[in-house]
């Protein structure tokens, strides 16, 4: 076989292994230890591997037969960084917490999808990461050791954050916001509470709310500026998906109880002083070609795209205004033909949609404002009071 033969040209049959810290190295079968530089490919003089510095690194003994090292670390340090701290593995963490949960590594394995030994290889390695025995084992069963104890609570708050980002990281894309175009009356009386559900159940959509007149925002929804439009339209129309029908009501400011000699309520001046919104307004236009075609004088008072500031300018008398009885506040008053006033054709709130595929979010914020506005018309909102009574206090006919 030819003892003097360097060991890279020995057969394969004839080489063992040589332990070390690194891992194995071969040597020749049935010598002391004639290895052979691995840069000259000279024998190494005396036999020894100490001698070897630029060969095989010190520290290492021959051995007769082949056998793999014991290892004490699941993760060794690192040989260019030996001070560098392990890191635990979660799915180690998860397969400890899952015994612990058991109390068996059989169950723990049918809840993971491995098997015992899989299991019970995890949680070998996670004590040799901690240096600690985490569990007991014998005739009875599996108990958590004290250490065991300390680590299962990390390790559950570790699995908790390690499941949370990983949902936040792979969670569905979705658009930037959703841009809704709806008159100010609607933006203040009708959509908070479809906003503050829908921002509850997706908080990740940023909704966009931008008041206009209705018909400003229908031209504009089909030039693509809005993904929806929750306008007014005049009753019959087919524009629009029809959200629900809503009565038109004449508002008037409170009654004083104690008015000054020679005062008359709003209502009564001629001509007429209104407060409306813009011209563009459906109500508006209703209310003046009622006035119109009973003969009552009426002038401009007041204008404001604001519904706040309607309200305002009606309570504080500077005239009279008409608009949805959803959108009436309590403390103004309706008024009706016991005051002169002509009846009022209904109106219907309705939706519009951006053309194409809406994304997911828009058509999920149509579906909540048909389910919320609509159902309140449709029984969920107690009867408009009766005319000359103020909204949401007990009031007084005229």
């Amino acid at each position: 076989m030819g003892r003097d033969r360097p060991f890279h040209a020995l057969p394969y049959r004839h080489r063992v292994s040589v332990l070390g810290r690194n891992g194995p190295f071969p040597a020749a079968e049935g010598h002391a230890c004639p290895l052979a530089r691995p840069d000259t490919g000279d024998p190494l003089p005396d036999g020894t591997l100490e001698q070897a510095r630029n060969g095989v690194p010190p520290g290492f003994k021959c051995s007769t037969r082949a056998r793999p090292p014991r290892r004490t670390a699941a993760f060794p340090p690192h040989p260019r960084f030996p001070d560098m701290p392990a890191n635990l593995d979660t799915d180690l963490l998860r397969a400890f917490v899952a015994v612990a949960e058991h109390a068996s590594f059989t169950r723990a394995g049918e809840t993971l999808g491995r098997t015992q030994a899989a299991v019970s290889q995890q949680v070998r390695r996670l004590e040799e990461t901690v240096g600690k025995r985490v569990f007991e084992r014998d005739t009875h069963g599996v108990r958590v050791t004290r250490d065991g104890e300390v680590l299962l609570a990390y390790a559950r708050r570790m699995l908790t954050l390690n499941d949370e980002v990983l949902a936040l990281m792979r969670r569905s894309p979705t658009v930037a916001s959703v841009r809704i175009g709806t008159p100010d009356d609607y933006a203040t009386m009708l959509l908070p509470e479809v906003l503050a559900r829908f921002n509850a159940a997706y908080p990740e959509v940023m909704v966009e709310v931008v008041c206009d007149n209705s018909p400003d925002l229908v031209a504009e929804i089909d030039r693509g500026r809005y993904d929806l439009a929750l306008v007014t339209r005049r009753a019959g129309d087919t524009a629009g998906e029809l959200v629900r029908r809503e009565p038109v009501a004449w508002v008037a400011p409170p009654l004083d109880p104690a008015p000054p000699p020679g005062h008359r309520p709003v209502e009564r001046l001629d001509p007429l002083p209104l407060a409306l919104f813009p011209k563009g307004c459906v109500v508006r236009d209703l209310a003046v070609a009622a006035l119109d075609t009973m003969g009552r004088d009426w002038r401009v008072a007041f204008t404001s795209k604001s519904v706040v500031a309607v309200h305002g300018a009606v309570m504080g008398g500077l005239g009279v205004t008409a608009m949805e009885c959803c959108t009436v506040p309590a403390g103004l008053r309706r008024i009706g033909a016991a005051e002169g006033f002509p009846d009022l054709p209904d109106i219907d709130i309705a939706l519009h949609r951006a053309r194409g595929e809406a994304p997911k979010p828009v058509r999920l914020l149509a579906d909540a404002i048909h389910d919320l506005v609509g159902r309140q018309m449709l029984g969920g909102r107690p009867p408009a009071p009766a005319a000359g009574t103020a909204v949401g206090a007990v009031g007084r006919v005229a």
